[in-house]
């Protein structure tokens, strides 16, 4: 997400471009925390290489948007917690990609 600072920046300052910049941004900001932990949950070692892993993922996220919706929400409770104590970050963030594993392993039904 830092990576988008500069760009939304350049959009609050009305630089030309800025509102296929913000429509991009608004995108890569909705997607990466989506895709990014289920490409994450599919890992294996000697496994496909991780593009392949994301073009797989975001397509899944697009079918199933329940399951879409749980890392999102998981990466709001781990920020929210890890905002008002900063210590136990890594460990929820662990948490978070558990919860991603558990939505690419779940029955589907």
């Amino acid at each position: 997400m830092a990576v988008l600072a500069p760009d939304l920046l350049a959009v609050r300052r009305g630089l030309p471009g800025a509102i296929p910049v913000a429509v991009i941004c608004g995108a890569a900001g909705t997607a990466l925390p989506v895709v990014v932990p289920r490409a994450a949950a599919c890992w294996q070692p000697g496994g496909p290489p991780w593009p392949a892993l994301a073009r797989a993922a975001a397509s899944r996220s697009g079918t199933d948007p329940r399951g879409s919706l749980l890392p999102v929400a998981g990466l709001g409770v781990a920020g929210a917690c890890t905002w008002q104590l900063p210590p136990p970050a890594i460990p929820a963030f662990g948490c978070l990609l558990i919860a991603a594993l558990a939505v690419e392993r779940r029955p589907r039904l």
